[in-house]
């Protein structure tokens, strides 16, 4: 799968160098839109997201694209992309020698391009890339989803009993088998107790709210 850096950023080239792994550019053209309604780290999220996007609609096939933005803020003000060089050097002067905060964010998606592929069939396939078990006759059982500076991210989860081979882990990371009672004590991600409460119950959806700092699941 090629991985495609979305940035001709020269520090960001070198990293990837460093890590010797053959990548192509394509640079994102999306303007950088700060929206006052967030907060510095959601701005720079949003920003890497929307590059990352932007790089999407500008290339095919199976892909990884890797986005990135950094925001630098001194004295509530924030300070993007310089213009050109003289820009730059004035941004420089200002911040030399002084407190600032630099926020940076990075985004990866990876995108797989059999477009006739259904869900079922996707998520049969992801599983056995990911942990070496064929699932058989897995069934929708919900929904989980939540918005995120305007977009509806949706997850289907899917229930199987079924499988055929070994479990083993891949590049994706470390899986292994756990009693069920002992999941739930386990550090998780959030949300994954209203998921568990889907697989296992009688709710059929849940969407995500944001109450603050925290985040709160309904289920229906």
């Amino acid at each position: 799968m090629k991985i495609i850096l979305g940035s001709n950023s020269k520090r960001r080239k070198e990293l990837l160098d460093m890590l010797k792994i053959k990548y192509e550019i394509v640079v994102s053209d999306e303007d950088e839109v700060i929206d006052s309604n967030l907060s510095n780290l959601e701005n720079c999220q949003n920003i890497s997201l929307q590059k990352a996007i932007n790089v999407k609609n500008k290339t095919k096939g199976d892909r990884i694209i890797i986005t990135c933005d950094t925001i630098v803020q001194k004295n509530n003000k924030l300070y993007g992309k310089p213009k050109d060089r003289l820009d730059a050097i004035n941004m420089l002067k200002m911040l030399s020698g002084t407190y600032h905060e630099v926020i940076s964010c990075l985004t990866i998606i990876k995108i797989k391009a059999n477009k006739e592929e259904i869900f079922k069939d996707a998520m049969i396939r992801e599983v056995k890339e990911e942990t070496g078990l064929t699932i058989k006759n897995p069934y929708l059982c919900g929904l989980y989803h939540w918005y995120k500076h305007s977009i509806h991210n949706i997850i289907l989860v899917y229930k199987a009993s079924e499988y055929e081979g070994v479990l083993h882990s891949s590049d994706e990371g470390e899986v292994y088998w756990i009693n069920k009672e002992d999941f739930l004590k386990q550090p998780l991600a959030t949300g994954m107790e209203y998921v568990w409460d889907i697989v296992h119950k009688q709710h059929q959806e849940c969407i995500m709210s944001n109450m603050g700092e925290h985040k709160r699941g309904d289920l229906f």
